[in-house]
This record gives C-alpha cells, structure tokens and sequence, in this order.
C-alpha cells in the first residue's frame, strides 16, 4: 500500500505580521519610546499637558424638568372635561334632548382627553424618573399636581364619554 501524504496546511508559511525583518515586535512598548518629532501619531506638547479625561463630572446626568407642561396638560384637559360635562348638561336641559348633549358635550370632552392622557403618561414617567434620581426634582411638586389633574380630566371625559356611547347603542337597539 502507498503511503499517504497529507497536504500542507495554507497557513504554515504564514509570516507574523507584527515582526519586522529582525523578528522584532515594532508596535511593542519594549524600549525607550519614541519623541513627537519621531512618531507622526504622537500626541503634540499642549494636548500632552491635559492629564484628566473628561469623566462623569463634565456631563449633564438628569434629564430636564418638564413639571410645567405637565401641569399645563393636566389643568388644560381637566377644564375642558369638566366644560364638556356642563355643555352636554346644558344641551340636555335646553333641547331636553340627550342627542343635543351628545352633540355639544362630546367633542369637548374629547379635546379635554386628548389633553389629560399626555398629562398622566408624563407625569407617571416624570415621578418614576425623579425617585429614581434621572431627572431634576425641583419642580415634583407641579410634576404631582398636574399628574393628579391629568388623572382626573382622563375620569371626568371617560365616564361621560362611556355614558353617551351606551346611550347611544341602547337607543339604536331600541329602534
């Protein structure tokens, strides 16, 4: 039987990329080490003088505060709640009609959702992030109080708004 030779691995003429014609390493730090004018990516004197990199210390670590719009939304979205429940009271006792309070009372009702949901979402997120030390805790007290009316405004629009669609399906079925 023949002997078998295997083949030659590709790698094994390989040469050492980081050795130069003497075998030596030139990337290694053995030695004394070259000046500026020697080494083209050496650091110039005046950038050498700066021995602190910029640490934590230098940067902004807390978000913003936000408590104004939060409280802006909330006290916004509460009033126009509350104005959209007295519109469809005042349609209903004028028209004597429950559509006519539909018609007045929902849109306003809606606006003042669309206004109290950003207040609760953001000021939910806020507090988290203000017990949590990520954001600025001067204005937590706004931050709380319009989270609280944005709560309520979300309520106050809610329960009507729920009220006039059961309405509205009872009167269809009733037809």
């Amino acid at each position: 039987m023949a002997k078998f030779n295997f083949p030659r691995s590709p790698g094994t003429d390989r040469k050492n990329p980081f050795e130069d014609e003497r075998g030596e390493n030139p990337f290694a730090e053995i030695g004394p080490r070259p000046s500026g004018d020697e080494n083209p990516y050496a650091a110039s004197g005046a950038e050498a003088q700066h021995s602190d990199p910029p640490g934590p210390g230098h940067y902004v670590i807390t978000l913003p505060n936000r408590s104004r719009r939060v409280l802006a939304f909330g006290a916004t979205g509460t009033l126009l709640a509350v104005f959209g429940v007295a519109m469809a009271a005042a349609g209903v006792a004028t028209q004597g009609n429950w559509t006519w309070g539909v018609g007045y009372g929902i849109p306003i009702q809606l606006i003042g959702l669309a206004t109290s949901l950003p207040s609760w979402i953001f000021g939910s997120s806020d507090l988290r992030a203000m017990r949590a030390g990520a954001m600025d805790a001067t204005g937590r007290r706004q931050t709380r109080i319009g989270f609280m009316l944005g709560v309520l405004g979300v309520l106050i629009g809610t329960v009507p708004v729920l009220g006039w669609c059961a309405l509205l399906i009872a009167y269809a079925l009733a037809i």
